[in-house]
């Protein structure tokens, strides 16, 4: 393109198209930064993990195994202070009952864990392998493995 002189007040200028439009594209994203850079650091992020680590459960000892974590945190919190090792919480769950569901239930403000991130924890839970979202060993699927009673009414899913 060519550039293009003008005359205001008895100065030429030189006009570049390009040089405008790029000056045009910088007040524009001015202009508009404010609405997408708005005040988040209130909302709750959920962020899940899959660790993977070497499993010392017997039935998969040494085979590679995923545990499952689900962190809950102010979207402020994970741009992480250099000091948050008294704000960090770590949820393990009991027998029979995965972590998310225990601790993270998605019903009026039942989750521990948004009510501890929204107090500005940064709460973590797991499930053990077995359980949930972790690695499930073969062997606990295996009909054998229930009681007497269970196996007589264990009807497998796929035949």
């Amino acid at each position: 393109m060519r550039d293009i002189p003008e005359v205001c007040d008895g100065v030429r200028l030189w006009y570049d198209p390009a040089i405008m439009t790029n000056k045009l594209l910088l007040v524009v994203v001015l202009l508009v930064a404010p609405v997408f850079s708005a005040e988040d650091s209130d909302q709750l992020l959920t962020i899940d993990h899959y660790v993977r680590v070497k499993s010392t459960v017997p039935s998969i000892a040494g085979q590679m195994a995923q545990i499952y974590v689900r962190e809950r945190a102010k979207a402020a919190t994970p741009l992480r202070s250099a000091n948050l090792a008294d704000r960090v919480v770590l949820f393990v769950h009991g027998a029979g009952t995965p972590a998310e569901v225990a601790f993270d239930v998605a019903h009026q403000d039942y989750s521990w864990m948004a009510y501890l991130a929204r107090a500005g924890f940064d709460v973590f839970s797991m499930d053990t392998t077995g359980y949930g979202r972790s690695t499930r060993p073969p062997a606990m699927n295996d009909p054998c493995n229930l009681s007497q009673e269970q196996q007589k009414t264990f009807v497998p899913l796929f035949l």
